[in-house]
C-alpha cells in the first residue's frame, strides 16, 4: 500500500513541474525507476524480467516507428528528441515499463496517449507545448485511485 502512495506522490511532483516549468526532475524520473525495481520482489525475477523486457521492446518500437515516420515525413528524424519529444518523456515511459504487466503496461499505455491527446484539444489554448508526461501522470494517478487497477507494486 505505501508504494502506491509513494508512487502517487512522485506522480503529482511530475505534474506539477511538467504543467509550471515544462520539464522532469531527474529525480522524480530516478525514484520512478527505484519503485519499479522494488516490484520485483512482489512477483518471480523471471516473471519480472519477461514482463519489463516486452514493455522495454514495445517502447523502443514506439521510438523507432516515430523516428523512421518523422525521418520519411519531414525529414526531420534526427530532431525527435529537440523538436517533437522530450527526453523527460521517453525517461519516463521506459520507467513505467517496470511498473506494470504487459498486457497492463499497453492499456495504460494507449489509454494515457488518448487521454492526453483528448486534454490537449480541450484545452489546447493553454498548451504551446504538450506536457506528455505530466497529463500521462495525471491519467496514471486517475487510474492508480480506481478500485479496478492492476499493476506490479
Amino acid at each position: 500500500m505505501w508504494e502506491k502512495i509513494v508512487l502517487i506522490i512522485i506522480l503529482l511532483s511530475m505534474v506539477w513541474t511538467d504543467f509550471k516549468e515544462r520539464y522532469i526532475h531527474l529525480f522524480s524520473i530516478l525514484s520512478l525507476f527505484i519503485l519499479g525495481l522494488w516490484s520485483v520482489q512482489t512477483y518471480d525475477w523471471t516473471f519480472w524480467l519477461y514482463e519489463t523486457g516486452y514493455n522495454l521492446i514495445f517502447v523502443m518500437t514506439q521510438l523507432i516507428g516515430l523516428y523512421l515516420y518523422l525521418q520519411v515525413r519531414y525529414k526531420e528524424g534526427n530532431q525527435l528528441f529537440k523538436k517533437w519529444l522530450g527526453i523527460g518523456d521517453v525517461f519516463f515511459f521506459l520507467c513505467l515499463c517496470f511498473l506494470f504487466t504487459f498486457q497492463v503496461f499497453i492499456a495504460i499505455y494507449l489509454s494515457g496517449l488518448i487521454f492526453s491527446i483528448l486534454m490537449v484539444l480541450i484545452f489546447k489554448k493553454y498548451f504551446k507545448t504538450i506536457p506528455l508526461a505530466g497529463l500521462f501522470s495525471l491519467f496514471l494517478i486517475i487510474y492508480l485511485l480506481t478500485p479496478f487497477q492492476q499493476s506490479l507494486i
